[in-house]
């Protein structure tokens, strides 16, 4: 049995540790110092440089552009354009307008060949040409002068000609009123669409009581 003595102190020696890491650290400075170990990789071996990428600039319109525009500049005419309806012979009508007008472009659109004239004056001269040859056709409004659009909810249904009349006395132009209706009931709903000519105080009809 032996005996503990708290004066007299143990010493036991502990092998030296091994540090896996730095072994192979030392390992691979001997390498690198050698330089034997280093060759030369042949041209088709070694990997091809790569071209440096460009950036592609994309170009995205603003919707919001016309807002700053410079006021004094004059407005922008648009140029309706000209709905022809399909015949068997619209291609020989197409080739005479082109003929006479080379800068009119031509699409096809829902069942008509959509005509855009380059100038009011060339728009007038194809119609002059439709009207000589007989064919039909319809035309289309320009942006400025298509009219405005606005829902009215919450009226009876009997105040149609109430509200053209309350309009026209406010100095607004009514084209068309219609009213919704609900055909599985067969009745009318408290609603009206209108459409009403383009003027300086449109916005004004949301104060209207």
């Amino acid at each position: 049995m032996v005996e503990f003595n708290p004066g007299v102190s143990i010493y036991r020696p502990f092998s030296k540790l091994t540090d896996p890491v730095s072994n192979q650290f030392s390992t691979f400075s001997s390498t690198v110092k050698n330089y034997d170990y280093f060759k030369l990789v042949p041209t088709h071996k070694a990997a091809k440089a790569r071209p440096a990428e460009t950036n592609h600039i994309i170009e995205t319109s603003n919707k919001f552009v016309h807002l700053t525009e410079n006021e004094n500049e004059p407005p922008k005419i648009s140029v309706p354009t000209i709905n022809l309806k399909l015949t068997d012979d619209y291609n020989l009508t197409l080739q005479e307008i082109y003929r006479q007008f080379p800068k009119t472009s031509n699409k096809f659109d829902r069942g008509f060949i959509r005509i855009t004239p380059f100038s009011l004056e060339e728009r007038d001269k194809i119609i002059e040409l439709l009207n000589q040859s007989g064919k039909e056709y319809v035309l289309s409004e320009a942006p400025e002068n298509r009219p405005v659009k606005i829902v009215i909810k919450g009226l009876p249904a009997t105040h149609k000609n109430l509200i053209a009349k309350e309009l026209e006395e406010n100095d607004f132009k009514v084209l068309r009123i219609n009213q919704l209706r609900n055909f599985r009931l067969k009745t009318f709903h408290p609603i009206f669409l209108v459409e009403i000519s383009k003027s300086p105080k449109i916005n004004d009809i949301k104060w209207l009581d």
